[in-house]
């Protein structure tokens, strides 16, 4: 699915369609993570090469869907999957950071929201 990605990365209306089908079709939590996580390094390479917006996009969705699926599963890489997913809204942009916080409720536990899950004390 992650060669789909890349390959159709440079035509928008082709990303969503494998972004739709991903979503669609792909039921285990685990699986869309990993796929989210390999399209962010992909989108936001770490030596400086130019970002890839729309792949970067669509990670971000793939993430948001992860959270709503695990909401109520209490899957064990949770901890990570919160982090992540707010590392990715902010390499999106003030608009997605605004949106999980707008959704907190749809995507977090009170306690992960206010960070008390998370803290070292």
């Amino acid at each position: 699915m992650l060669i789909c990605f890349i390959t159709v990365s440079g035509d928008i209306i082709r990303l969503r369609t494998v972004l739709k089908s991903a979503q669609r079709n792909i039921h285990s939590s685990s699986q869309l993570f990993k796929l989210a996580q390999d399209a962010f390094r992909i989108a936001v390479p770490p030596d400086g090469a130019p970002r890839h917006s729309t792949l970067l996009n669509a990670a971000f969705e793939l993430g948001l869907q992860v959270m709503r699926m695990t909401l109520s599963s209490l899957n064990w890489r949770r901890r990570e999957m919160v982090r992540w997913l707010v590392t990715c809204a902010t390499e999106v942009g003030l608009d997605a950071l605004i949106s999980i916080i707008q959704n907190w409720y749809q995507l977090f536990t009170p306690i992960e929201a206010t960070g008390g899950l998370y803290s070292s004390g």
